[in-house]
């Protein structure tokens, strides 16, 4: 039996829900997709799925799936694309989904992130085809990837026009030069753009799940997740991860993007090594709690914006320095007494 203060809690879980997707569905309906909308679904799916678990620890299987639903039919009816509010809903609803289908017969992260991670992926791959037939009619991601690549030319013709004012009408020749490699590159660009929100769904997955566990411990129920430990790739991966990686510069144009996408999203492993020893060592050093959440968060924040960058960007310098960590054998002191 669910109590009052209990179904008050559910109620805010939903209503949050509810109040994320009505505010990005209202916000594709007034300004359609684009760049900005992007990050306003990455945001929308953080909130969504972190409450949508938070509700599924408190009140179990059965309820959490029945808002779920709600939640994701309430996406479909409130776009006016029916496309894009499946694709709305795929994203919010992927990753509570998939851990609610695998949390209670595998808790600890290592065994759920192995089954429920690819879950998710799978779902969201699966409403973004939707997506693409419902919106393009097209049962591929060719349409998504050219609509992308109209948008980042749009936007650098309206910054072009804008520099050209700030100029007084004449551009700069090197100004000149980076628009046009702009363009050059506008495919490039675009691939990486709808990749964001796969590695957004990466994070999502990890954030959702502690937030989630963390806030069943404070209201005494017992945590799932164990240690975090337990993410940290094994030796014998990480090498053969590098050698894909070294490998992958002999790759043929049409295999290297998407292998590059497979790498650079398996590489977020290595950061989260690197943040969570930084995190380890930073709690032995006696610092407060919320200090070292602020150093995760950010950390990994610009991991995500500097993800496929050059060499030395925040996300390469953590991937080198994790998968350094993942290969180095262990040191076993012996303490005599």
């Amino acid at each position: 039996m669910i109590s009052i203060s209990q179904l008050l809690r559910v109620s805010w879980n939903f209503l949050l829900s509810i109040a994320a997707i009505l505010y990005t569905t209202a916000s594709y309906n007034a300004g359609g997709f684009g760049i900005d909308f992007g990050f306003l679904m990455i945001l929308c799916a953080l909130v969504v799925s972190t409450q949508a678990l938070i509700l599924f620890r408190r009140v179990g299987t059965l309820v959490g799936w029945s808002a779920m639903a709600a939640l994701g039919l309430l996406a479909v009816l409130t776009a006016n694309d029916w496309g894009t509010g499946v694709l709305i809903a795929a994203f919010c609803l992927a990753v509570p989904l998939s851990v609610s289908l695998f949390w209670p017969a595998f808790r600890g992260i290592g065994p759920l992130s192995r089954r429920a991670l690819p879950s998710a992926g799978g779902l969201l791959f699966l409403g973004t085809l939707a997506y693409n037939y419902l919106h393009f009619d097209e049962w591929n991601f060719s349409p998504m990837l050219e609509r992308t690549t109209e948008i980042v030319r749009a936007f650098t013709d309206q910054w072009e026009q804008m520099m050209a004012q700030v100029y007084g009408g004449k551009l700069p020749e090197q100004l000149l030069t980076f628009a046009k490699a702009f363009r050059e590159q506008a495919g490039m660009m675009a691939y990486n753009l709808l990749l964001m929100p796969v590695f957004a769904l990466f994070g999502i997955f990890f954030i959702a799940v502690f937030l989630a566990d963390r806030k069943a411990k404070a209201e005494g129920t017992p945590r799932w997740c164990g240690s975090w430990r337990a993410l940290i790739p094994p030796r014998g991966i990480s090498w053969i991860y590098m050698l894909i990686n070294i490998l992958s510069v002999f790759a043929g144009e049409r295999l290297y993007l998407p292998l590059t996408g497979a790498l650079n999203l398996f590489g977020f492993f290595y950061v989260f090594t690197a943040v969570y020893k930084l995190e380890r060592f930073l709690a032995k050093k006696k610092l407060h709690g919320f200090w070292r959440g602020a150093i995760v968060v950010i950390l990994f924040a610009l991991s995500f914006i500097t993800v496929g960058g050059s060499t030395l960007t925040p996300y390469t310098l953590l991937l080198f320095a994790g998968w350094w960590i993942a290969t180095t054998p262990a040191w076993i002191t012996a303490i005599r007494k």
